[in-house]
């Protein structure tokens, strides 16, 4: 199997590294760093199970490459440089569709039947990059965001064993994506602040299932007090929205706007 350094982060990362170890697609270093208010504590996860099966670690958030290795990016939200053809950048939707912010959060919004992850070599342009590879999967709605999420890391597992496989034998190929074809995430006609983390927000919390505080802090990016200060203070006292929430069997407390 070709040697590869793994550079991810947050709950996804988890289970990607979860994933491929338990696959025996073993990354010969890992590569992480905190992220502020992250509720899942995947930054020491992603550590302690390196430290378990003796895999490198490496804190940082802009690792360095020896030339000629190959370098895996999932849930990575820095620029890598220099960018080589040895780089490959996980992202979440079957691109050209979803570029950007919050694939799947976005996708499962929108009741997509069909959703997965694709692997492309990185350019300038964001996610705009020639494809590699693609998995793809059928929702059954409805469905948490934390099980989808694991779908997609699973996914990316599987992709990224089949990727190396190829590098292996020497048939990796890539195909231009369809620039016509390309959308982004929140890119409807929504509620107030069109196309933001809000309105994102606001999606999520319209929901039949709702969601809980760390699926939104896994959609968007932002730190826990942050969502809990943005449903408080922009869509109670400033949209006027009523919040309502409620535990779930598995001690999480849902949120959800009733209407």
């Amino acid at each position: 199997m070709t040697r590869f350094s793994l550079c991810t982060v947050g709950f996804r990362g988890v289970v990607t590294v979860e994933a491929l170890i338990a696959a025996g697609v073993i990354p010969t270093r890992l590569v992480s760093y905190p992220q502020r208010g992250d509720p899942s504590g995947a930054f020491e996860q992603i550590k302690s199970i390196g430290d378990r099966h003796g895999i490198p670690f490496e804190r940082t958030t802009a690792p360095a490459f020896a030339d000629g290795e190959w370098a895996m990016l999932v849930g990575w939200q820095y620029r890598v440089a220099p960018v080589t053809d040895h780089l490959i950048v996980f992202h979440d939707s079957l691109l050209p569709r979803y570029r950007g912010f919050a694939p799947t959060a976005t996708a499962l919004i929108n009741g997509d039947r069909e959703i997965g992850v694709t692997a492309i070599r990185p350019v300038e342009a964001v996610d705009a990059g020639p494809i590699l590879g693609q998995r793809r999967w059928m929702v059954e709605y409805p469905i948490r965001a934390r099980a989808a999420l694991e779908r997609q890391a699973k996914a990316t597992a599987d992709l990224a064993g089949d990727l190396l496989r190829q590098i292996g034998d020497g048939t990796l190929a890539a195909a231009q994506q369809d620039a016509a074809a390309a959308t982004k995430p929140a890119s409807k006609p929504r509620t107030p602040r069109d196309g933001t983390k809000q309105a994102l927000l606001i999606e999520m919390l319209r929901s039949e299932n709702g969601a809980t505080i760390a699926e939104i802090v896994a959609a968007t990016g932002w730190q826990q007090h942050t969502v809990r200060g943005a449903i408080a203070g922009a869509l109670k006292k400033k949209l006027g929205l009523n919040i309502t929430s409620e535990k779930a069997d598995q001690g999480e407390r849902i949120y959800r706007i009733a209407d």
